[in-house]
C-alpha cells in the first residue's frame, strides 16, 4: 500500500502522513489506532515503524518517496527495533 492510500485510509492528508514519518509531528493516539487496523498489526507496531522512518530521516535526511507500507515490512522494522 502506498503512503497515499494509507493516508487516506486513516482519514488524514498525505502532507499529515509525511510529518509523521519525518518526526515533524506524531499522529493523534486515535490516528494511530486507525492505522494499526489499516496495516493489520499492533498500535506498538504501528509506532514502531513511523519511528524507524523517523531515524532513517534523521540520518539521511530523505524521505523514501515511493515507499509501501506492509504489513509484513512493519513486522520486520519492529523486529529490528526489538533487538
Amino acid at each position: 500500500m502506498t503512503t497515499s492510500r494509507t493516508a487516506k485510509k486513516v482519514g488524514v492528508t498525505q502532507v499529515a502522513f509525511w510529518k509523521w514519518l519525518s518526526g515533524k509531528s506524531m499522529p493523534r493516539v486515535s490516528n494511530l489506532i486507525v492505522l494499526a487496523r489499516v496495516m493489520d498489526c499492533t498500535v506498538e507496531e504501528a509506532l514502531k515503524a513511523i519511528q524507524r522512518a523517523q531515524a532513517v530521516f534523521r540520518a539521511t535526511g530523505e524521505l523514501p518517496y515511493g515507499l509501501i507500507i506492509r504489513k509484513d515490512m512493519l513486522k520486520k522494522e519492529y523486529a529490528k527495533i526489538k533487538a
